[in-house]
């Protein structure tokens, strides 16, 4: 059975990050989502660069600054606080201008190009917004795989439609899988939900959920662990359910690395993979696990 441990919000900030890399160094994340617009940036991808067993994902979510000069994209930012951003309602807007969306997507790639030394290796694209349509346009552009998973069981108000897999990634058999235990829980309007957040327990007590899992295809669960600052506390994320996921990190972060997670990994015979071990066939994280010495390398 294989699962692909895929952290987000990566490059958020150089804080938020201690947390987000800890899971990559210390526990099972196999492949990283970032942000290329956000004050993190650039210094998780020079650590990325020397990480190539880790898949990098484009995360869009443009919680940031444009990498262009603002005044070359002045239909998609906003200022707030004396801060130019990103408009919040960048993801649905048809009133952006498609050919300014287009140059800030490919400075984005081009700014990950230049430090990670390649272009994000999948996009997990969504919806059809003049945002949506330029990101994928740029993912046609550098060669960045999307359309490649099925969407899991979580689901929440306002979120994009699915998207079907493209037929050059059927066989790989790749699903979301957050009904295990990721995000699922955080998807709520109350904050209660966080006091009893727990996932590593929760992926760990759901054994129905486990033999659910397609033992040939490749699983996909997600998290978003890191630390805080005040960029991730007031500035970042303002969506309906930030103050949930802003304060399950924490957790996150502990449950990637904790003991009781890796012996759930061993006793269940988990193969962890990454994107791009699952889309090309390659075995680079089990490559590096088997080179450290890991007891989580599959037998």
């Amino acid at each position: 059975m294989k699962l692909v441990i895929r952290i987000d919000d990566v490059g958020y900030t150089d804080i938020h990050d201690i947390g987000a890399f800890r899971t990559i160094d210390r526990g099972i994340a196999t492949s990283a989502d970032v942000m290329l617009d956000t004050p993190g940036t650039e210094s998780a991808l020079r650590r990325l660069r020397d990480l190539p067993w880790i898949a990098v994902g484009w995360h869009t979510h443009f919680w940031g600054s444009p990498v262009l000069d603002p005044a070359k994209v002045p239909s998609m930012v906003i200022e707030e606080e004396g801060r130019i951003r990103f408009r919040k309602d960048l993801h649905q807007s048809e009133e952006v201008d498609p050919g300014e969306v287009l140059s800030e997507c490919r400075a984005q790639i081009e700014r990950c190009i230049r430090i990670l030394g390649r272009a994000p290796d999948v996009h997990l694209a969504a919806g059809d917004s003049v945002l949506a349509r330029a990101i994928r346009a740029t993912c046609d552009a550098y060669g960045i795989a999307y359309d490649f998973a099925e969407r899991g069981e979580v689901t929440f108000p306002g979120a994009p439609p699915a998207r079907p897999v493209a037929d050059r990634w059927k066989a790989c058999r790749i699903r979301m899988s957050d009904g295990m235990g990721g995000i699922g829980p955080l998807m709520s309007d109350t904050l209660s939900v966080v006091d009893s957040y727990d996932p590593a327990g929760a992926l760990i007590a759901n054994r129905e959920g486990l033999k659910k899992l397609d033992p040939d295809g490749v699983s996909v669960l997600v998290f978003h662990p890191g630390y805080l600052d005040e960029f991730v506390h007031k500035k970042g994320d303002s969506g309906k359910f930030a103050r949930n996921f802003l304060l399950s990190r924490l957790a996150d972060v502990e449950g990637l690395c904790s003991d009781r997670l890796k012996a759930w990994v061993r006793e269940n015979g988990i193969e962890l993979v990454s994107f791009r071990d699952a889309l090309y066939g390659t075995h680079d994280y089990q490559n590096h696990l088997k080179a450290i010495g890991s007891d989580l390398a599959a037998r």
